[in-house]
């Protein structure tokens, strides 16, 4: 993704996950890139999977070098996740959208965004490690 190609970045997350299934990490960063490539729905899922899985993924923030090609590429994901959520309230796709804000180092909404999940029911583990990693930056 880092090249500014994110469908050719879903091919080779999936290979790396076929080898690294726990490496949640990469799932977080494919469910990136599946919102990018307009799959948000599927993108935001793995997201959510991700941070189930591992929690304390909260502590690490997506490096905004996966969005090489542009500042606005990480802009233009938070805007379309935003819209999707909006037309489709999920904890997955507001925990998407904080995860997105955070790596934009917008910390404040991003914690808005995660009272939003919660009130959707995102697993609570995940919502105390993000209000506490978007509380200590």
């Amino acid at each position: 993704m880092s090249v500014g190609d994110p469908e050719i970045a879903v091919d080779a997350y999936r290979a790396h996950l076929s080898e690294y299934p726990n490496d949640w990490i990469a799932v977080r960063e494919l469910g990136i890139a599946k919102i990018r490539v307009g799959n948000r729905g599927d993108g935001a899922a793995l997201v959510n999977y991700a941070y189930a899985m591992e929690p304390e993924l909260a502590k690490s923030v997506v490096p905004t070098s996966i969005f090489a090609d542009s500042e606005r590429a990480l802009r233009d994901a938070v805007v379309s996740v935003v819209g999707w959520g909006n037309r489709n309230p999920s904890p997955s796709a507001w925990l998407s959208v904080a995860v997105l804000m955070q790596a934009q180092g917008r910390n404040g909404p991003a914690l808005k965004m995660i009272d939003r999940a919660a009130g959707y029911g995102l697993d609570p583990m995940v919502v105390t490690e993000m209000r506490a990693a978007l509380v200590r930056r």
